[in-house]
């Protein structure tokens, strides 16, 4: 049982003071409410001593009136922090700057305002709000989310160097999705632990090494030696989150190690499956292995490139499949291997050619045949898919046992309540 410290003082004063520290906002509940309360033990503590030594009331009520205001000032305080950092993080992903919302907006809004919401100095009315929320695409609930995800480690892979804004972006993007996926795992109670299975290998320092890495992994996976199916389920389910997000087509992929030790894989969704199931690899590559303290970044995306080839298609399944040595290959048998283990035509060339089972002569006449056509567009496709659904999995899962209403279910997943679909409704 916990009681309010001056219930029994029934001083007006103090108890006003106690309204505005119990007016809870609801989305951010949980963050202020032990602030709130005082053990009773302690505040009877405080009771018998101030009546037994008979001291004076008033200053004693004053002592508890100053920490009662404390108490509301850090929480406002927190609470202007938490606003104004989730308000900038929120125009950032929107590729927004100051003077663009402020145009948006109109007379309704001043930079100078906006600034000052973003620095956390005071918080916008009502409609202003909602004017953001809007303009933002974001529910109000997100600009009062405690911030529950922090980035400890973070590789990036792309086509050229970003700027460090697009870097920034990338993140919130991430730990945008990531506060809402880690969210769902507590609600459910759940929580997955990540062992590396390649804790004890040494660091990489040849090609050959990176071969005998990826078999030790398909062994501590218990994977056979053939091809995978479902990789993003493979790795959800030893405790390597999988995420796509959407952005420019320069972003690939990137590892990254949120709260210290949860590994979060992200891919671009505008790849094609093929190369998300590289990427995937690749970027596993970058969370499991450790690499020679001399190489240099270039050195170690080329050798992450060949851990997912090998994971893709270990060396003695390529060569079975290509009868390898081969002077030439034709494209016919390439779309075989490629619609059936979901690699691309350029990493499967390029992985028999390292691999020493076809000649440099092939891979020179297939770079001239390709380079039209570097999406390989026409090309065939896998056979199979690849889709990120174990959050959506998890927030059906809420839904279903009452663990959350329809409306959370929307906001964890991040869409509106009437685009849910609509077998998360049939129940049986």
């Amino acid at each position: 049982m916990r009681t309010h410290l001056l219930t029994d003082y029934n001083l007006n004063f103090a108890r006003k003071n106690e309204r505005d520290v119990c007016k809870t906002d609801a989305n951010m509940k949980g963050l202020h409410s032990e602030s709130l309360f005082i053990n009773s033990f302690v505040l009877k503590s405080f009771q018998d001593y101030y009546l037994t030594e008979g001291r004076n009331y008033v200053y004693f009520c004053r002592i508890i009136n100053s920490f009662i205001n404390k108490h509301v000032l850090n929480y406002n305080l927190m609470k202007h922090q938490v606003f104004g950092q989730r308000l900038k993080n929120a125009r950032l992903l929107r590729e927004m700057t100051q003077d663009v919302v402020v145009a948006a907006l109109g007379e309704t809004l001043s930079k100078n305002a906006l600034s000052r919401y973003e620095r956390g100095e005071m918080m916008p009315r009502y409609p202003i709000l909602m004017a953001l929320a809007r303009l933002f695409d974001q529910q109000l609930e997100y600009f009062f989310r405690p911030f529950t995800v922090e980035v400890s480690r973070f590789e990036l892979r792309t086509k050229r160097e970003l700027t460090q804004t697009q870097h920034e972006r990338l993140k919130l993007k991430v730990t945008t999705v990531m506060e809402r996926y880690l969210e769902t795992e507590q609600l459910l109670g759940l929580e997955q632990r990540f062992d590396n299975p390649l804790q004890d290998f040494p660091a990489v320092t040849t090609a050959d090494d990176i071969e005998q890495a990826a078999q030790q992994l398909r062994q501590a996976w218990q994977l056979g030696a053939h091809g995978l199916l479902n990789l993003y389920g493979l790795l959800e389910h030893h405790g390597i989150r999988v995420i796509e997000i959407t952005d420019t087509e320069d972003f690939d992929g990137m590892a990254l190690v949120i709260n210290q030790h949860i590994p979060v894989v992200v891919v671009n969704t505008a790849m094609t499956v093929e190369r998300k199931r590289f990427t995937v690899i690749h970027e596993l590559g970058h969370l499991l292995l450790r690499f020679d303290d001399t190489y240099d970044p270039g050195m170690i995306e080329s050798l992450c490139n060949r851990f997912a080839g090998a994971v893709l298609l270990p060396a003695p399944l390529l060569k079975t499949l290509m009868g390898a040595p081969r002077e030439q290959i034709g494209l016919h048998e390439l779309l075989l291997i490629k619609n059936n283990y979901g690699i691309s035509l350029q990493a499967l060339v390029y992985r028999a050619v390292k691999l020493g089972f076809i000649s440099q002569a092939s891979v020179d006449r297939f770079r001239d045949f390709i380079k039209a056509n570097m999406k390989e567009e026409n090309l065939g496709n896998y056979y199979g898919q690849e889709v990120p659904d174990r959050m959506t999995q998890l927030v059906a899962r809420a839904y279903h046992s009452h663990r959350v209403t329809r409306n959370k279910a929307a906001e964890l997943l991040g869409v509106e309540e009437r685009d849910l679909p609509e077998t998360i409704d049939k129940v049986w």
